[in-house]
């Protein structure tokens, strides 16, 4: 994929900066929630370029990574200064009706405890995003539904009549391989496809490895009291939960340093 132009810097040469932002070509968001992620390697350079020239547009975005190297915070600054609420979901934790209930919302007396017309999750992100974290661990059952609410931009609450229609961006997050879970029928192949409609990919922190001490400078402010044997150390390992691992190893050692 050819690198999309960087919106900001094309602007700032032809002096029209300003004016750039007063047509909300710069989301003021998406920049911040850039600044979050924390790297020196040119190729996160490149993936915070294609998210700045994707927090603009409307499709669909999959973000894949594996746990802890920041996929919520690529999901926020895709979502830029959009109108509507920023509605992250757990799909991972969707797993009985009342979950879906929560996700579509449901009616008065549809069952015991509903008291009154709840909206649910969708609703929650009317002229916003609904950001569908582990997408790969949604129960079979429940992606169809949301193949008709992703591609027809309606949801109907749980014991509803009418179709309610809701303008949202969906952004998905994934730590395993879809297409595979695809072809072995454990995903939605036509699901799969609605929400594909651009990739991301975020290396794993192992892969990065000059990014290490800097996250620890930005975001652990202890790197005065870490040793370079301790420093050496997180150097070797495969840092498999990635930056929360990271800062929890940290965390670990100033506390040994401490007390």
């Amino acid at each position: 994929m050819k690198p999309p132009p960087n919106l900001r810097e094309i602007l700032k040469s032809k002096g029209l900066e300003d004016l750039g932002r007063e047509l909300n070509l710069i989301p003021t968001h998406t920049q911040e929630w850039l600044s979050k992620f924390i790297s020196i390697t040119g190729y996160i350079d490149l993936l915070k370029r294609r998210v700045e020239y994707l927090s603009i547009k409307t499709e669909p975005v999959l973000i894949h990574g594996e746990s802890g190297t920041g996929k919520e915070i690529i999901a926020q600054a895709l979502h830029g200064d959009r109108e509507g609420n920023f509605v992250p979901v757990n799909c991972a934790a969707l797993d009985n009706d009342l979950c879906v209930a929560e996700l579509f919302g449901h009616n008065k007396g549809t069952f015991t405890g509903a008291d009154t017309d709840k909206p649910g999750l969708f609703e929650a992100a009317q002229h916003g995003t609904i950001f569908l974290d582990e997408i790969s661990k949604c129960p079979l059952r429940i992606q169809a539904q949301l193949h008709r609410a992703v591609q027809e931009r309606k949801v109907r609450r749980i014991g509803g009549h009418k179709e309610i229609p809701i303008n949202f961006r969906v952004i998905c997050a994934t730590n395993e391989d879809l297409e595979q879970k695809v072809k072995d029928n454990l995903f939605y192949e036509d699901l799969y496809w609605r929400i594909a409609g651009y990739t991301l990919y975020i290396p794993p922190l192992r892969e990065r490895r000059d990014d290490i001490r800097e996250i620890i400078d930005a975001t652990c402010d202890t790197h005065h009291i870490l040793t370079e044997e301790f420093l050496a150390t997180l150097d070797t390992l495969e840092l498999r939960g990635n930056v929360r691992e990271l800062q929890a190893r940290v965390r670990h050692e100033k506390m040994l340093r401490l007390i």
